[in-house]
């Protein structure tokens, strides 16, 4: 697609909580005024957030304005194996358990991110 998209409405207001089947009601109005609702499938809510994700993170690495992420509590970390992959276990305490998929390629930088915050936390006043 080139140029921006066309926009025929505004959204009015996102339901805060998920409907029981795990969909979000958005409540919008076209540029005429008529208002409308739009359901966002659960399958749907999560290809948005990992497309907001991973926007995000581009804004950020191209030094954008600061933007605010979605935060979690983790209340604990393991490792998942099955079969031959393994996958870094993380509970939080809003979203329950993740089993992070994470290429060899990134592992080797996670852990140097980890060293940086342990530095950072044990009160270093310098990360590389």
């Amino acid at each position: 697609m080139t140029g921006k998209p066309k926009a025929y409405g505004s959204i009015d207001e996102v339901k805060e909580a998920a409907e029981p089947d795990g969909s979000l009601l958005i409540k919008a109005h076209d540029f005429g005024g008529k208002p409308f609702e739009i359901l966002v499938t659960r399958e749907e809510v999560a290809k948005l957030l990992v497309l907001f994700q991973e926007a995000a993170i581009r804004r950020a690495n191209l030094g954008g304005p600061s933007l605010q992420m979605m935060e979690v509590n983790v209340t604990d970390v393991g490792l998942a194996h099955q079969g031959k992959q393994t996958a870094m276990m993380v509970s939080t305490a809003q979203i329950g358990a993740l089993a992070l998929v994470i290429p060899p390629e990134l592992l080797d930088r996670l852990r140097g991110e980890i060293d940086r915050a342990l530095v950072y936390l044990s009160g270093s006043s310098s990360i590389n």
